[in-house]
C-alpha cells in the first residue's frame, strides 16, 4: 500500500509541476499582451505627429501640451498651419 501511495504522490507533484496553467505565467503573458499594445499605439501616435502635420495649409503637430507647425508658421484658431 505504501508503495502505491508514493507512486500516487509522484504522479500529482509531476502533474502539478507539468500543467499549462501556472497563473503568474498567464499574467506575464497578459502584461506582455498589454505592453505590446501600447507600443503599438505610441508608435502610430508618434508617426502621426511627424509626418503630414506643421507645413502650410497642414494640420498643426501635437505634443504634450503644445500644438506647434515648422519653421516661422503659426497654429490658427482651427489647429491649421497658415503664415
Amino acid at each position: 500500500m505504501s508503495k502505491l501511495g508514493v507512486v500516487l504522490l509522484i504522479f500529482v507533484v509531476l502533474l502539478a509541476l507539468t500543467s499549462p496553467h501556472h497563473y503568474g505565467n498567464r499574467f506575464a503573458g497578459y502584461q506582455a499582451r498589454q505592453m505590446g499594445v501600447q507600443q503599438r499605439k505610441n508608435a502610430l501616435a508618434n508617426a502621426l505627429r511627424r509626418s503630414g502635420c506643421g507645413y502650410l495649409g497642414e494640420p498643426c503637430c501635437v505634443a504634450p501640451k503644445r500644438a506647434y507647425c515648422h519653421g516661422d508658421l503659426e497654429c490658427n484658431s482651427v489647429a491649421m498651419c497658415v503664415n
